[in-house]
């Protein structure tokens, strides 16, 4: 998998009401990372048994994988993003909309995942310049060319069924796009 990514600053908009999903959401991927991280032990279940792998978990697994956070970066990338952009966005769609945006996200992003099989970590930079009346947009994809070799894994599921997934080679060509936007009205 391959990563675009910015580090936001803030959001220029006013509020109505807390957010309560937002914290809630955030608050349960926290509380899960650490009893993960530090007290795997404390738990009736095995976390191991909530990791999504394409083409063999379900949905409900891939509701729980939203939650599971593999190191420090990845959660505080992810509690980032979700505290900035989903303050505002339940706010502006209301708290059960935006609940059903955030589950249903997790699930086709992690079917997304499975239906793809990429396993690949590519270099990507992008630019944006926003003039008057005029949005430009240059992203430049996999610009270090990713190969990577694939692998089997075999699993044992929850239920004690064992499983076996297979993943070819991958090879990403580099890509570049452009974007303009004519925004006539602010």
């Amino acid at each position: 998998m391959y990563f675009f990514y910015y580090m936001p600053v803030g959001i220029d908009a006013e509020t109505r009401r807390f957010p309560v999903m937002t914290v809630f959401f955030s608050l349960v991927c926290a509380g899960v990372f650490v009893v993960t991280k530090y007290f795997p032990q404390a738990t009736p279940f095995d976390f191991v048994n909530f990791i999504y792998y394409p083409g063999f978990s379900g949905w409900t697994t891939a509701v729980a994988a939203a939650f599971l956070h593999f190191g420090y970066f990845h959660l505080g990338g992810n509690l980032l993003y979700l505290l900035l952009f989903g303050w505002y966005l339940e706010d502006k769609m209301g708290t059960l909309s935006f609940s059903l945006l955030f589950l249903g996200a997790a699930v086709a992003g992690n079917l997304a995942q499975g239906w793809f099989n990429i396993n690949v970590l590519g270099v990507d930079l992008g630019i944006m310049a926003r003039f008057p009346m005029i949005n430009v947009g240059l992203v430049a994809r996999n610009l270090n060319k990713p190969k990577f070799d694939g692998f089997t894994k075999t699993t044992t599921l929850s239920n004690g069924q064992t499983v076996t997934a297979t993943f070819d080679d991958v090879s990403l060509d580099p890509q570049a796009t452009i974007g303009i936007a004519f925004v006539p009205f602010e």
